[in-house]
């Protein structure tokens, strides 16, 4: 389970036992990830990715899986390795994300560095803007 935890970043929790949830990460890469206010979880291809609504910070763009980082992680559920590809700073502060359709997706530019993000994030008083884009810090 991923949660968006304001100052404590991006919180993984193991709940294999249900009764007994265990934290499995806290990440904040370095303070980066500081005012979350929600995520959403999402995958393309053979990626997850967590689209983090970062308060005052703007949309972070988180990738947990992925066949370069974790080469054997096929399977059910491979152990997320989180790694920040990109982000966006917004208008005003994002609190929300809401969850895109099936269309949405963060794609990477034919192998360049260039990621291109879709998404709808909400600010304060319910406006949504969904002409987010970020840019990359790595490879997808």
């Amino acid at each position: 389970v991923y949660v968006a935890a304001k100052q404590d970043g991006l919180v993984i929790v193991d709940v294999t036992r249900p009764q007994a949830p265990q934290i499995y990460a806290k990440v904040t890469f370095d303070g980066q990830l500081n005012d979350a206010e929600d995520v959403i979880v999402g995958s393309t291809n053979a990626s997850l990715f967590a689209y983090v609504a970062d308060g005052r910070n703007g949309m972070k763009v988180i990738q947990l899986t992925s066949p370069a980082s974790q080469p054997n992680f096929y399977g059910f559920s491979p152990a997320p390795m989180p790694e920040l590809v990109a982000w966006a700073r917004t208008p005003s502060p994002a609190l929300a994300m809401s969850k895109g359709l099936d269309r949405d997706r963060a794609v990477d530019d034919h192998g360049r560095v260039g990621l291109v993000v879709l998404a709808d994030v909400v600010h304060k008083g319910g406006h949504h803007d969904s002409r987010a884009v970020a840019r990359t810090t790595a490879r997808v």
